[in-house]
């Protein structure tokens, strides 16, 4: 059997938010955009730099780390910036969620001068979505 395509979890939050704008669509769609150029990065960074992942969750850090050696230093940057969403939507359901202080979206929102009715919303969906696109036309070149 060949192996999950990574790509198709882009596809899927695609869809997912043609279909459906609520925040439990967005907050499903951002961390299946995450997943996609995360699992993306690390083949690329097996194949293409024999980079070994350590099988555990510090693999997400290690990804980013190993992305921001050398020329591919932005990859790491934007793929750092969708973690700290997808971490955003699935972890942040308001600003008093404890880890949600050291939350950079959450901190925007608290300053925000008037907080939006959904804590996810399609704002960080289309920010998610840029974000994803520029790190996967360079995850292909990598």
């Amino acid at each position: 059997m060949p192996p999950f395509p990574p790509r198709e979890f882009h596809t899927l939050a695609l869809w997912l938010v043609g279909q459906k704008t609520d925040e439990a669509s967005l907050r499903t769609a951002i961390g299946r955009l995450y997943y996609a150029c995360h699992l993306l990065a690390k083949q690329s960074l097996i194949e293409k730099r024999k980079w070994t992942p350590s099988g555990r969750g510090d693999d997400h850090s290690g990804v980013i780390r190993e992305l921001r050696r050398g020329k591919t230093t932005g990859l790491g940057n934007y793929l750092d910036s969708l973690r700290t969403l997808r971490e955003h939507a699935d972890y942040h359901v308001d600003a008093a969620v404890p880890g949600a202080e050291n939350c950079t979206v959450c901190k925007k929102m608290r300053e925000s001068s008037s907080p939006p009715p959904q804590f996810v919303n399609i704002e960080h969906w289309n920010n998610a979505k840029g974000i994803s696109e520029r790190c996967l036309s360079l995850i292909d070149r990598l």
